[in-house]
């Protein structure tokens, strides 16, 4: 009877298992025809665009700089961004001028380009990927499906759902080099 009721749990257990991956990977499906979507219905006008095969990321180069250094792990990086749902609603950016034009300027708040270390952020996945792919001067959308953004759980502060894709407008104004400690 042990047997049987352990093996019933396995089952149930492993069923579980494959259902919540099953899920995961409809909401993903879900996601990339959200970004599909959005892609036809927006004229998002660039003079390249990639999808990552893997994550299912978007970026959308609107300026490209060919010559322009490329970012690494633990540069330092100056980036303007404008963070957005996917109905074009605006939830957060580095511009006062945006975040008046979409009502949620906030006046103790100090709007300026925002600098990171890359690699060693709290960020989520899909910003610091499209990070990893611009070089400095470029400026790109990126669209990026909810598990590589606030997947399930949605932002901490409750101002993004769960599940929810987003698009982000970023520009990298500069890479600051890793400057390494000397003893």
């Amino acid at each position: 009877m042990k047997r049987i009721l352990l093996c019933c749990s396995l089952v149930i257990l492993m069923a579980s298992c494959i259902n919540d991956q099953e899920s995961q990977q409809n909401l993903h499906n879900r996601d990339l025809q959200a970004i599909a979507d959005y892609m036809e219905n927006n004229d998002l006008q660039g003079v390249r665009t990639e999808q990552d095969g893997t994550t299912g990321i978007v970026i959308i180069w609107t300026e490209e700089n060919p010559d322009g250094q490329r970012t690494a792990t633990g540069d330092s990086l100056v980036v303007d961004y404008t963070g957005s749902f996917l109905d074009n609603r605006v939830f957060d950016t580095s511009i006062d001028s945006v975040a008046r034009a979409n009502d949620i300027h906030r006046s103790n708040r100090n709007y300026e380009p925002f600098r990171i270390s890359l690699g060693n952020t709290g960020l989520i996945y899909g910003f610091d990927f499209a990070l990893y792919n611009l070089r400095e001067g470029e400026k790109a959308i990126v669209l990026i499906p909810s598990l590589y953004g606030y997947g399930s759980a949605g932002s901490r502060d409750g101002s993004i759902p769960p599940h929810t894709p987003l698009r982000f407008d970023l520009e990298l104004l500069e890479i600051l080099e890793e400057v390494e400690n000397e003893i």
